[in-house]
């Protein structure tokens, strides 16, 4: 907080959020704390936010704080005030939700290229314009990295990313996609995204970042095919996937129409079920039997057809 700035207390209806954000406001964990620990303490860190034609406000930090309130039925907030052009908004917004404990990959790769757009526009404002002349003579990449503490090497890679059509972009925040292979998968073209994405929902597997690699110099050189990806991502199953499909024809005839396909899934599974015990008794069962013949009574020397012989009479 600035030593000239002040606090005051606003609507919450004139607090508008800010056009464009990458960071997505939920109904997860992390938000059912924020709203236990306003209910009990009250919001302990003003909003930022900038005046805006209309009375209202626009929110630079505290989206989530301002919903959480809302929820608990706040009609007025705790914010700082703080006259800002449309760049240095962005890049303060930017900044600042950065430094939330925990963001979805997709959030951070676009707000890293929302601020690289805006620092990156030539003729308009240096580099200097945000962060003064300490990083003066910087790449973009580099300086960007240094302020999240990440190499410049990551910082490209979240800018890859957002590049992703958005079925890449789910599996990427949900773990089923590996940060490093989506930066190199981001540099295929759409189809091609979108064909790998069927592949990976047929296979149910991601591919590492030596086989990114290898799509991407597949893609180079020629058309990437389903064949090409199928074959690639087949590798990361010990078997191969086989799949047996019957046409609903085939199958509802041996059923009554009234029951569904769950319950007609169950019986076809039970069905096998007891086929496998069926033959585990039968194993169990010829087991036994030679068990029981060669446990019989061994003979005695010389003893032949059934009959003793005449010395052990």
């Amino acid at each position: 907080m600035q030593q000239d700035e002040m606090i005051i207390e606003i609507a919450i209806e004139r607090l508008k959020s800010f056009p464009g954000s990458p960071f997505k406001v939920a109904d997860d964990e992390p938000m059912s704390r924020l709203t236990d620990s306003i209910r009990t303490f009250g919001i302990l860190t003003p909003l930022i936010v900038r005046p805006i034609p209309e009375g209202c406000y626009q929110i630079i930090s505290g989206h989530r704080r301002k919903y959480a309130a809302g929820k608990l039925g706040y009609r007025k907030l705790p914010v700082i005030i703080r006259v800002m052009k449309d760049d240095q908004a962005l890049v303060a917004m930017v900044d600042s939700n950065l430094q939330r404990e925990k963001i979805r990959v997709s959030e951070k790769a676009f707000a890293y290229r929302m601020k690289y757009d805006v620092i990156k526009r030539e003729g308009k404002h240096p580099k200097d314009y945000f962060y003064g002349e300490k990083y003066r003579g910087m790449k973009t990449i580099e300086f960007m990295g240094k302020e999240q503490k990440d190499s410049p090497k990551q910082v490209q890679r979240m800018l890859n990313v957002t590049r992703l059509i958005p079925e890449l972009l789910k599996k990427l925040d949900e773990g089923r996609l590996g940060f490093t292979p989506a930066a190199e998968l981001a540099l295929l073209c759409k189809a091609e995204q979108y064909l790998l994405n069927d592949a990976m929902e047929y296979t149910q597997t991601a591919p590492t970042l030596s086989q990114a690699i290898r799509i991407r110099h597949i893609s180079a050189r020629e058309d990437l095919t389903m064949e090409h990806l199928e074959k690639i991502l087949n590798e990361n199953n010990k078997k191969v996937l086989k799949r047996v499909v019957f046409a609903d024809s085939t199958i509802y005839r041996y059923f009554p129409p009234e029951e569904s396909p769950q319950e007609i899934k169950e019986k076809i599974l039970q069905m096998l079920k007891d086929r496998d015990s069926q033959k585990t008794s039968r194993a169990e069962g010829q087991k036994a039997g030679r068990a029981e013949g060669s446990g019989s009574v061994r003979k005695k020397p010389g003893q032949a057809n059934g009959k003793e012989d005449a010395a052990y009479v």
